[in-house]
């Protein structure tokens, strides 16, 4: 997870000083549920057409399997415990067709990139298992791209609510050396989310 932190950290220091650097800056802060990626955001004003974002979303989930395989291949009981967890960092520029202003609606153009670190435990130190590990790893951590267009109703200079429809393209690699394999995937989907922003 050593990248991970890397990139988290470089996306947040670029972020917070370009904020600081900024005094005229307005933040920001917004939520974007969605039916694929529940996510969130951070950024700055410039200007009344231009807004910066970054954000850092996370997901963990763990597994326990325990049963009898009734003598299958000679394995008669089953006792795993494994998990994986999810670090993406993502940032983005969202350029405003029309001025926010209050009791306006202002359409948006939006590009976001975003790179996946996915770890995995498989619940083993086999030497094997481990090499696995790490091919799932590389191919669950992807890197890519939001583009979207969507639409916010300021209901004041404070706050607004919006909805967002895009495209989210991600692609990855993964190599296992033992076996010369070589995987390499891409996958492109439409999302619709619902926004809710908050300018300080």
């Amino acid at each position: 997870m050593k990248k991970a932190q890397l990139f988290t950290v470089i996306i947040l220091v670029v972020g917070f000083v370009t904020l600081a650097s900024s005094a005229q800056a307005q933040v920001f802060f917004g939520v974007k549920p969605s039916a694929v990626v529940q996510s969130s955001y951070f950024g700055f004003g410039a200007g009344t057409s231009l807004v910066i974002e970054f954000g850092l979303d996370y997901a963990r989930i763990n597994v326990k399997v325990e049963g009898d395989l009734d003598d299958f291949e000679g394995i008669t009981e089953i006792d795993l415990e494994g998990g994986a967890s999810m670090m993406m960092p993502h940032g983005g520029i969202k350029l405003y067709l029309k001025p926010r202003t209050a009791g306006m609606t202002s359409p948006y153009f939006l590009v976001d990139f975003f790179k996946a670190f996915t770890s995995v435990d498989l619940g083993s130190d086999d030497e094997s298992v481990e090499d696995v590990e790490e091919f799932v790893n590389d191919l669950l951590s992807p890197f890519g791209l939001n583009l979207a267009f969507g639409a916010e109703y300021h209901f004041s200079d404070h706050f607004s609510l919006g909805g967002e429809y895009g495209f989210r393209y991600l692609m990855s690699k993964a190599e296992m050396d033992e076996v010369d394999i070589e995987v390499s995937t891409t996958m492109g989907m439409t999302y619709a989310a619902i926004t809710a922003n908050f300018a300080f």
